[in-house]
């Protein structure tokens, strides 16, 4: 009934509905009749709606892949993955070119891979893009002067730096990198104030920052770098990237108690003196260099380093033991550190600082060759390689294996039993705790192997070793090392006395205290004192052991980093 009303409604002829109302049409009617140019109009406007609307939606959708790599490359940043940041982060940048918070994120991502002239490149297009960054102009502006500083242009370092000092007087990192790239550019007095302020906001000389929020990113190195880092003779900035030549030069007054004794190789026979297990003691001088060049940092996590170095200790009577040495090494590094280097067997090398969690891989690889000559006659000639494994593990600590290598000459050998050239192979771990944000910490490592050569000098060894460092008041950081070493050789034909008894057996302890003091950004100051015991069971008739002996040195030096 109701469905027939409807149909009757629909043809009365007085129906008249309001307009818009949805149904057909209750009275006769006919479209309108357009001409063809109203047509061809319509269709114009019908194309060009549809070809923006097109647009639109894919400019959502860019915008929409942008965010997504956006967030993806600051929480890739934020774990420590600066590779796969990078590759977000420039994604992000590719498919938004006008938002300035990915340019920024990506510029503090190259910066901690090394990579600071890409760095000043995309935080400069940062502070141009339309969309402004989250942090705000300063801070990016802080960031750039950081990226500048690290990429060596100390002119526009100072600059930008100031400017970011300036607006940002509580940020005690940006005024402490202010004033490093004063004093690196010889404006002392003014560096000095800079460092000053920094220190009296409380910047303390801390191995890595935390990683930063999204709403503002840290800075490209956090803070401050080492400047104690727990290896003799390090350099200041451990933290910047390392320029493309850096070097050292040390002098130091040194006293000998027993200078017979040669520091790289103690199993062998003191050289002169009225006892075989000493020589008179003698002071003297110590002058040492060393220059490094990097041709690359951060491609694809690699870093490169190769140089060389030299040495010479010269006595004041005793000019028969003078010792110098030269040598060339390359160091090939994977990955980074929150200390800034890393460490291996033949000594260390800088890295960019990575993030202070657990988890981070990184790998050293050396090679190094080495020339003594003593008293001015050629002794040794020694080649050696090492590969080191560093794993950064959760609460500051690290994990460390080494492997390492060499290959021993002597100029005036023996032959036979008594032949003292070979080959030498070690394996070591350790163990390593940072304590606090000062760089302090502890290091428990553990070594051996065995050296293969005639059948007096054959021996298979153990070490164990322990090292601490702290800082002290005054800008002082104190260094202490303490160990012990077992020597078991492999023949009888090592007791040189007794060819048919038993064979050779030394321990020796071994421990060295230092203070470190910095002067300024490049001069420090050095004390330190060491002393050794050795036994044996080897013993000379009416003279004790024959390879027993003790030693203590002491020195006091400046060193020069440029």
């Amino acid at each position: 009934m109701m469905l027939a009303q409807r149909l009757q409604r629909r043809q009365e002829p007085g129906d008249r509905r309001a307009p818009g109302t949805r149904g057909v049409c209750p009275v006769p009617c006919s479209p309108p009749i357009r001409s063809p140019l109203s047509w061809l109009a319509l269709g114009v406007v019908s194309a060009l709606a549809g070809a923006w609307g097109a647009q639109a939606a894919g400019a959502q959708r860019q915008i929409a892949a942008a965010e997504v790599n956006l967030t993806d490359g600051i929480l890739a940043f934020e774990e420590g993955r600066d590779l796969d940041a990078a590759e977000a982060l420039a994604a992000a940048v590719a498919a938004d070119r006008d938002d300035g918070t990915a340019r920024h994120w990506l510029g503090l991502t190259y910066l901690r891979l090394g990579r600071a002239g890409e760095a000043v490149d995309a935080l400069t297009a940062a502070l141009a893009a339309r969309r402004k960054p989250e942090a705000g102009r300063w801070r990016v502006t802080a960031d750039l002067g950081a990226a500048q500083l690290a990429a060596g242009d100390l002119h526009a370092a100072v600059r930008t730096l100031g400017m970011a000092a300036e607006q940002l007087p509580e940020d005690g990192p940006t005024l402490w990198r202010y004033g490093t790239a004063l004093l690196r550019s010889g404006q002392e007095a003014a560096g000095n104030r800079a460092l000053q302020k920094a220190r009296e906001l409380g910047v303390e000389v801390v191995a890595a920052p935390a990683a930063g929020s999204p709403n503002r990113p840290p800075g490209p190195a956090g803070g401050p770098p080492i400047v104690a880092p727990p290896y003799a003779g390090g350099p200041l900035d451990c933290t910047l990237p390392p320029p493309r030549w850096e070097g050292r030069l040390a002098l130091e007054a040194a006293y000998d108690s027993n200078p017979g004794l040669l520091p790289a190789d103690a199993t062998l026979l003191p050289l002169t003196g009225s006892h075989l297990a000493k020589a008179a003691a003698d002071s003297g001088a110590d002058l040492g260099l060393r220059l490094e060049h990097h041709p690359f940092v951060g491609h694809d996590g690699w870093q490169l380093g190769w140089g060389v170095a030299g040495s010479r200790s010269a006595y004041r009577d005793q000019g028969d033991l003078d010792l110098s040495l030269a040598g060339a090494f390359v160091q090939l590094a994977w990955g980074k550190d929150p200390r800034g280097y890393l460490a291996g067997p033949l000594g260390a090398m800088r890295v960019p600082g990575g993030p202070a969690g657990g988890g981070h891989l990184a790998l050293l690889l050396q090679a190094a060759e080495t020339w003594a000559w003593l008293g001015g006659s050629g002794l040794l000639r020694l080649a050696g390689g090492a590969a080191s494994l560093n794993l950064r593990g959760s609460g500051g600590t690290a994990t460390r294996l080494d492997l390492a290598a060499s290959r021993l000459r002597f100029a005036a050998d023996g032959t036979g039993d008594l032949q003292r050239s070979g080959s030498e192979l070690a394996l070591g771990a350790s163990e390593s705790l940072d304590v606090g944000r000062r760089g302090a910490y502890l290091r428990l490592a553990a070594s051996g192997g065995e050296r293969r050569a005639g059948r007096a000098f054959a021996f298979r060894f153990a070490e164990v070793t322990g090292e601490a460092g702290a800082p002290l008041p005054a800008g002082w950081t104190l260094y202490m090392q303490a160990g012990r070493r077992w020597e078991r050789f492999d023949h009888p034909e090592s007791n040189l006395t007794q060819p048919e008894g038993p064979a050779r057996g030394d321990a020796t302890w071994r421990g060295s205290v230092a203070l470190v003091r910095w002067l300024g950004t490049h001069l420090a100051c050095t004390a330190r004192a060491g002393y050794v015991r050795r036994g044996s069971n080897v013993a000379l008739a009416g003279q004790g052991p024959l390879f027993a002996y003790r030693r203590t040195t002491a020195g006091l030096g400046v060193t020069w980093f440029f």
